[in-house]
């Protein structure tokens, strides 16, 4: 083999030129650079700092509309409609039993703030405690509450166990009355059975109810008849009896024709007895077209 000596020797004795031109290449320009370290400690800083602001403000805000007392419920203002004055129940006790409702707390939150009482809760207790022919329970933004309440048209004074109470036409228990503050404008209803009363309400007697009530009405009305009071036996009894001051006692039955009933009476009175009915004991007109008296 044979060596190039000439190549070799060119190559000990070549120089190192190293160009002093500068070269620029705008793809690689920036690539090593390092990353501004002022500037990410800016924008962290930044992000914090409205991250705060809004929790912040969530936080307040979430306070300002369930704590402040801007929006906390503390006017009561109640009405009620007397239309014949026989509640016990006055505006004073109906407020205090709100008032009471609003003093609870929904979990941790005050009950009595306005966005999250609920007056139906109210109305049902109303309904289920009282006896009011209309009920009305409105919010007043920002934190007042107005009741509307109107007493029972019509009622009447029940008689047991030695009380007497003033009861709706339904039955439920408007208040307990004593005897010699009873208005005469009502009937009273004796019940000789067992009792009846349970829950405020006189159960099971739904028929014998509306039949003193439409009886009283009629009777009362056109002044036939000066009637003493009502009475119930007992439970399986369909009789109700009509007791005429200074009178006999009427039995009708209430599941029978009303008027064909009150008819058969006012014949009887007018056309037969005249004024000799007031002497009889008793006037039975249970019995379909038939009238027993004695």
């Amino acid at each position: 083999m044979f060596k190039n000596k000439n190549k070799n020797n060119q190559r000990k004795g070549s120089k190192l030129y190293i160009s002093k031109k500068s070269y620029n290449n705008p793809y690689f320009k920036n690539a090593n650079k390092l990353p501004n370290k002022s500037f990410s400690v800016s924008v962290s800083l930044k992000a914090k700092i409205v991250i705060a602001f809004v929790l912040t403000f969530i936080v307040l805000f979430f306070w300002f509309m369930f704590y402040s007392k801007y929006f906390l419920i503390h006017d009561i203002n109640v009405n009620i409609e007397r239309v014949n004055n026989i509640g016990r129940v006055s505006e004073p006790n109906i407020e205090e039993m709100v008032r009471g409702e609003l003093r609870r707390k929904f979990v941790f939150l005050p009950a009595n703030n306005y966005f999250l009482f609920n007056e139906n809760k109210i109305y049902k207790k109303l309904n289920k405690d009282y006896a009011f022919e209309k009920i009305e329970v409105n919010k007043v933004f920002p934190n007042k509450l107005s009741i509307h309440l109107k007493e029972v048209s019509y009622a009447l004074v029940w008689h047991e166990d030695e009380k007497y109470y003033y009861i709706t036409t339904d039955g439920n228990i408007i208040s307990e009355i004593k005897l010699d503050e009873i208005k005469q404008i009502f009937p009273i209803i004796d019940n000789k059975g067992r009792y009846l009363i349970d829950n405020n309400k006189i159960n099971n007697r739904d028929d014998h109810l509306k039949l003193a009530i439409a009886l009283y009405k009629e009777f009362k009305d056109t002044n036939v008849f000066n009637i003493e009071s009502f009475l119930i036996g007992n439970q399986n009894d369909s009789t109700l009896t009509m007791k005429i001051f200074e009178g006999p006692e009427v039995y009708f039955n209430v599941n029978g024709d009303t008027q064909s009933q009150s008819e058969k009476l006012l014949l009887l009175k007018n056309e037969k007895l005249r004024g000799a009915l007031y002497d009889k004991k008793y006037i039975d007109l249970r019995y379909g077209d038939m009238i027993y008296y004695k």
